[in-house]
């Protein structure tokens, strides 16, 4: 991920999202944070789009209203816990704008706890709701420059 715009997304924005940034910097990441729309929130978020971060840690505040089309990975620390809140996330970097081929969606979940088994019947359910709408790419995505074409923006 070095060299790449990350944008991590954590619901527990007064205990993990401290330590994330602790262990970041620890590990010889820049790391931000944007936990609303407060200066040091916006300073960050400019930061990581002037390049000067390489990590943008957010609280679900910035799940939605943020256009950073520089991401290159969006990762959720835990699962959301709704679908439209994951696709509120990962449609941080999903922009017009953006120049990115793709933007990677990452969710970590913790194997055999109530998140992964949460996280696995939502997926099927997408799947099975896909294929009754007849939403069957079969690559699973669309990239930017796809969105692009088929809108008429260039």
């Amino acid at each position: 991920l070095r060299g790449r715009p990350v944008l991590v997304f954590t619901f527990y924005a007064d205990t993990v999202l401290p330590c994330l940034v602790e262990d970041l910097t620890a590990a010889g990441f820049r790391v931000g944070t944007y936990v609303g729309a407060d200066r040091a929130s916006v300073d960050n978020m400019a930061a990581l789009q002037a390049g000067e971060l390489d990590v943008l840690v957010s609280s679900d505040a910035g799940a939605r209203g943020l256009n950073l089309p520089e991401v290159q990975y969006i990762i959720e620390y835990e699962p959301a816990s709704t679908h439209e809140k994951r696709m509120q996330r990962f449609g941080r970097g999903q922009r017009l704008t953006s120049t990115n081929a793709f933007v990677y969606g990452i969710t970590l979940a913790a194997a055999k706890t109530l998140e992964a088994s949460t996280l696995r019947l939502a997926l099927e359910r997408n799947q099975v709701q896909d294929g009754l709408l007849g939403d069957t790419d079969a690559d699973g995505y669309m990239t930017a420059d796809l969105r692009r074409e088929r809108l008429g923006v260039r």
